[in-house]
């Protein structure tokens, strides 16, 4: 920067290429403005014209020393006011200059912790988009309360939703409460009892699901337990496309809104009867194999399908047996295109962010707290380490060495820019942090001292 000072202030010409090409490429690239280049109240500054308006006006070429201190007080000062890249750059380039100003100025923003733990709107898409699927009924069933619904005349608040991911054959239950006793209640009731356990539940972390009474339902049943990552309601996306159908009810209900529970199984039978846009087939059709006689049909008096007399026992068995057989190929079929639409239309938006272990990240977690406002309030927390991935999509972070480790889906992740803690993480001949095999060790304690008492 002497360099140029010293030749700016004497007048001189500007210096030949073979006289610079031994100083630093900004420098160099410095000297490409010499025209112009001024000292102006002994403080070298380069003339800059503005496209749209056509002022002129004189920006400093700020020294390194003083850098980072100026983006910083320009973007987080006291009356900066953490604007974003757009408005803090046209802040920065109506008073100072270099040659990398811009790529300093994101790398500072991106410091910032204020702005990285603010965010509004939705969270942009990171990891692809995983669709498992299913090749028979009741294979994997998906299971939800929905939100409290005005109190009805029965005294009923929320609703235990559930569906198959095969047929889509769905059932709905409204409850006083959505306790584990009360939910366990219900399945064993009128879903178990009747159609037998299901091979995989999937549900939400709510505590109805995480409880130990309803963990043990699912071990004496011989069900297989599976959980979706927190804040990431699309993992049970079919069930919560589900809910979608059945808030039809606002349209029968009356004003009051008290006899919302008496219109539901209504709600569900012709949600049966309609031919789903995934399987081309009727949840009906797939579940039970045969289509339901609805009142409509009664009063027009519309014959039923043709059968054989002289069928036996047997031969009507095997003839289900190669009509359902027929059927789920189909919907096999229909079932993986649809998917792979949903995911093509999906992973077009889908921007891949690295997440490697051992490193350090801001977690979504937008909490609501009384007397505090959603809008004033900060929603990535952290920094969190990740201690491990569970490929494809999740990973697990701890906050602390001391803290519980979770299991997070990587649309909730962001990297922490600058200064991070120093991590605590060891690894064992496995690659398992000593942290996670501490928790694991107690749960296997835990379940063991359990088996003991029993």
């Amino acid at each position: 920067m002497a360099f140029v000072y010293d030749r700016v202030a004497a007048k001189s010409a500007k210096p030949k290429e073979d006289d610079v090409s031994v100083y630093s490429q900004e420098l160099r690239h410095l000297c490409s403005f010499w025209p112009r280049l001024e000292i102006r109240h002994e403080l070298l500054c380069r003339r800059f014209e503005d496209v749209t308006t056509q002022a002129v006006h004189w920006q400093v070429v700020l020294p390194k020393c003083f850098r980072e201190e100026f983006l910083q007080s320009v973007h987080a000062g006291p009356t900066a006011g953490h604007m974003g890249l757009k408005k803090t750059a046209a802040a920065v380039q109506a008073r100072v200059f270099w040659p990398s100003w811009s790529s300093d100025l994101v790398v500072s923003m991106n410091k910032c912790q204020e702005c990285a733990r603010y965010h509004r709107g939705i969270l942009p898409r990171q990891a692809e988009m995983q669709t498992p699927q299913v090749g028979q009924p009741w294979q994997r069933v998906s299971i939800d309360i929905t939100r409290p619904h005005p109190r009805s005349v029965k005294g009923n608040v929320y609703i235990l939703t559930l569906i198959d991911h095969f047929s889509k054959w769905g059932e709905a239950f409204p409850i006083p409460n959505h306790t584990a006793a009360t939910v366990a209640r219900v399945l064993v009731i009128h879903v178990f009892s009747r159609f037998g356990a299901p091979e995989q539940i999937l549900s939400d972390q709510g505590s109805e699901f995480q409880s130990e009474l309803f963990q043990d339902l699912m071990a004496l049943m011989e069900i297989d337990k599976r959980r979706t990552s927190p804040y990431k309601p699309s993992t049970n996306g079919v069930v919560e496309r589900f809910h979608r159908t059945l808030n039809t009810i606002a349209k029968v209900i009356d004003e009051r809104q008290r006899d919302w529970d008496e219109h539901v199984p209504f709600v569900i039978m012709a949600y049966r009867a309609t031919q789903h846009s995934s399987t081309g087939f009727t949840p009906n059709r797939l579940f039970l194999g045969r289509e339901n006689k609805a009142p409509l049909d009664v009063v027009l008096g519309l014959p039923g399908p043709d059968r054989e007399e002289t069928q036996t026992y047997d031969d009507f068995v095997q003839n289900q047996q190669d009509a359902a057989e027929r059927s789920f190929d189909i919907v096999r079929n229909n079932l993986h295109r649809a998917a792979e639409r949903r995911k093509m239309a999906y992973d077009t938006r889908v921007r891949k962010q690295e997440i490697h272990a051992n490193s350090w990240v801001w977690y979504y977690n937008p909490k609501r707290f009384q007397s505090r406002s959603p809008k004033l309030q900060s929603c990535y927390t952290g920094p969190f380490l990740i201690t491990r991935l569970i490929p494809p999509v999740n990973c697990v972070i701890q906050r602390t060495r001391s803290s519980k480790p979770m299991v997070v889906h990587f649309d909730k992740l962001k990297p922490v820019s600058g200064n991070t803690p120093v991590s605590w993480l060891g690894t064992s001949s496995e690659g398992t942090p000593n942290s996670c095999r501490r928790w694991e060790r107690r749960k296997q304690n835990l379940r063991t001292e359990k088996a003991t008492r029993c």
